[in-house]
């Protein structure tokens, strides 16, 4: 697990007791004991941590710098400030349900140059150092960038996702909507690598890979006056990974800039045997996570 205070003072918060209620998807992260602060008004309190929280697993990282860094400033592994911040990862496990919560610097008012958020992947793996069974995108979409985009992404409607086009600097040149619908999970689709070294799969290309459900999902985006942060959150049945026993999960802006993950400690879901026989006669559907408000 990558999770390392690093840098300026850390822009958000572990408040107690965590997960005392129902996740909820909707943007908001104190149902998961995160308070979001801009300004560097609220700091993470302690190193990453993974363990058992009432009756949900836990898995948290996070490594954030100065709300109102340029970009000069280093992230890990290139430089790029707030505009290219990845700040706190989140997973939880409830049953058979995956959740997980983002938080990030790339918000549209930055700009088109700047604002391209990378897509989710999700390598499925037999044991922790075990061989790779399959790799999952989940499309995050994002839009052209620009104020005028900053309302809420929701996967209602099946809005289309984004593919944004990179100079060599990183820098987005252009911004188009593609097939993939915001918020839907492919198995082992292409990837578009990111423009600096080391050169990662970060963004989905446009085609490409297996359709497997569509999570349930909210992109903040949020633009308002002083925020300096958006946030991503989503949740959706694990059983789609199957016979995987063992997830690593990551996240970066489509630049590279700045990644979180969690690697080779995040358990997947062996089904039962009687689940694996319908799921092999393709009779079992992804059980909706649906959002409460």
């Amino acid at each position: 697990m990558r999770g390392i205070l690093a840098g300026g003072v850390m822009a958000l918060a572990l408040c107690g007791p965590a997960f005392a209620g129902p996740i909820v998807v909707d943007g908001n992260l104190a149902d998961w004991g995160v308070s979001v602060g801009d300004n560097n008004t609220s700091n993470f309190t302690g190193a990453a941590v993974t363990g058992t929280v009432l009756d949900k697993t836990l898995y948290v990282t996070h490594e954030d710098q100065p709300d109102l860094a340029g970009d000069a400033y280093f992230l890990d592994p290139n430089y790029g400030g707030q505009n290219y911040d990845a700040e706190f990862m989140g997973v939880a496990l409830l049953d058979d349900v995956l959740y997980l919560a983002l938080v990030t610097g790339q918000r549209p008012d930055n700009g088109l140059m700047r604002f391209s958020p990378g897509d989710i992947r999700i390598v499925a793996r037999s044991g922790k150092s075990g061989p790779v069974l399959a790799i999952y995108g989940i499309e995050v979409g994002g839009g052209p960038g620009g104020a005028a985009n900053a309302n809420a992404l929701t996967d209602a409607g099946a809005p289309a996702g984004s593919t944004y086009t990179l100079a060599s600097n990183g820098f987005t040149l252009s911004h188009a909507y593609n097939g993939r619908a915001v918020g839907s999970i492919w198995r082992d689709p292409d990837w578009l690598l990111d423009p600096l070294p080391p050169a990662t799969a970060v963004q989905l290309a446009a085609s490409g890979g297996t359709p497997v459900g569509t999570a349930d999902y909210v992109y903040t985006r949020d633009a308002g006056p002083g925020s300096q942060h958006a946030v991503i959150e989503l949740a959706f049945d694990r059983g789609i990974f199957g016979h995987a026993s063992a997830l690593d999960i990551y996240w970066a802006p489509s630049c590279g800039n700045d990644v979180l993950e969690i690697k080779d400690d995040l358990p997947g879901r062996v089904p039962e045997p009687g689940t694996l026989a319908v799921l092999a006669l393709g009779l079992a559907g992804l059980r909706m996570v649906r959002r409460r408000r």
